[in-house]
């Protein structure tokens, strides 16, 4: 399954706060930039792009970046405006990257792909993951485990650390617990706390 398709719940919570009265037009100017920031050539440059999403902190980010990781992103080649994707009929239906509005449709020779490579799908990967590792809807949280498990991104391990410390069920304290090992064992953790992991993974 898509990482798409796993963060639903997210796209849902997400989408509801995009009308919210807290969510300012210079607010929305300034994700409009940082969004278009991901139109790059170089890949280095979309991974600082996604970085300079993620400290923004707006919650639109999460929806944003899942599109991103399941190839969902595309920009539009006659005025350059970033849209999430999803496939309809014999074009895209379009969503409004920035607003969440619904945009319509349009055919596929109409729009850009923004692509990904293998690396930085793992950090989008990470990214989501460490998004969500703290949510208070279980099944968010579980698949935000399984993200980090499958990414083993170091940047993530925090975030899991803190996740790990208050988790309260106990299928998702195993998937964290098993995520925190893997990432341990490859950090530059003393190696005490590397065996520690292991044990108690």
């Amino acid at each position: 399954m898509s990482l798409f398709r796993n963060f639903l719940t997210i796209i849902s919570m997400v989408l509801a706060l995009f009308s919210a009265p807290s969510l300012s037009m210079a607010d929305e100017a300034e994700l409009t930039s940082l969004v278009a920031d991901l139109n790059q050539k170089s890949f280095n440059k979309k991974g600082k792009a996604v970085d300079a999403l993620v400290a923004s902190g707006d919650p639109r980010v999460a929806v944003i970046i899942s599109a991103l990781s399941d190839s969902n992103l595309y920009i539009r080649k006659s005025d350059k405006k970033i849209f999430i994707t999803q496939k309809g009929g014999d074009g895209l239906l379009l969503t409004d990257a920035v607003t969440g509005a619904d945009a319509g449709t349009a055919a596929k020779k109409a729009l850009t792909k923004i692509k990904t490579n293998n690396k930085l799908r793992r950090k989008l990967s990470a990214v989501l993951g460490k998004l969500t590792l703290l949510n208070e809807d279980d099944e968010i949280r579980l698949s935000a485990a399984n993200a980090v498990l499958k990414s083993q991104d170091q940047s993530a391990l925090e975030t899991l650390e803190q996740a790990l410390e208050q988790e309260q069920n106990p299928k998702i304290k195993t998937v964290m617990q098993t995520a925190m090992a893997a990432l341990l064992v490859n950090s530059d953790r003393p190696i005490d706390d590397k065996l520690t992991a292991l044990v108690v993974a």
